[in-house]
């Protein structure tokens, strides 16, 4: 049985987020009442739904324009598990039981296709070193703002008060020298020239 899932979104083969399951019933589509919301009009307010079973996971389309293709089939239902690849409008979402397997598959997602870097962005041995530098604390809040937690969120998953995840966010804007969460990102995120 499946514990854990993380799903690798990209929309036009660009990286958008990595993103984990938590809950037994995600719903997904562009509405922002959604569980995760995809916010690209081939996207149906109310798309689809990700259950969790006492087998693992379960993608089941709601009757959406679009359609949902599980691996290039189009269905109704099918389970999800490692290496699924879910396409949902204008976005693709493959699934992941292990963090460390979608975090490295984000990084050669980003990479452009001439293999450099471009601008400010953060190379994958870089970026590793500047991790290994922060406290324990502050990679677990790090490891939350690559899912997409806000500071809100972070201290609610992770048990600690607003003040501390503040705190650590602002060590780990001086370690990668940048000034905000914004910044922070798009000096992760390593998108190919076009």
């Amino acid at each position: 049985m499946v514990q854990e899932l993380y799903l690798l979104i990209s929309n036009e083969q660009l990286l958008e987020r990595v993103y984990r399951v938590e809950i037994a019933e995600t719903t997904i589509g562009r509405s922002p009442s959604n569980t995760l919301c995809l916010s690209h009009p081939s996207v149906s307010r109310q798309h689809a739904v990700l259950l969790r079973t006492a087998a693992g996971f379960v993608i089941r389309d709601l009757g959406s324009r679009n359609g949902t293709q599980v691996n290039g089939q189009y269905c109704d239902e099918a389970e999800v598990a490692r290496d699924t690849v879910l396409e949902i409008g204008a976005y693709s979402l493959k699934a992941y039981v292990d963090l460390m397997l979608a975090q490295q598959d984000a990084e050669i997602l980003q990479q452009p296709t001439t293999g450099r870097f471009s601008g400010g962005n953060v190379p994958g041995s870089c970026r590793e070193t500047m991790v290994r530098e922060l406290t324990p604390a502050q990679q677990r809040v790090y490891n939350e703002f690559l899912l997409g937690r806000s500071e809100k969120e972070i201290s609610s998953t992770l048990g600690i008060s607003i003040n501390t995840v503040h705190s650590h966010s602002r060590a780990i804007y001086t370690a990668f020298a940048v000034s905000s969460r914004a910044e922070l990102l798009a000096r992760l995120v390593n998108k190919p020239r076009r």
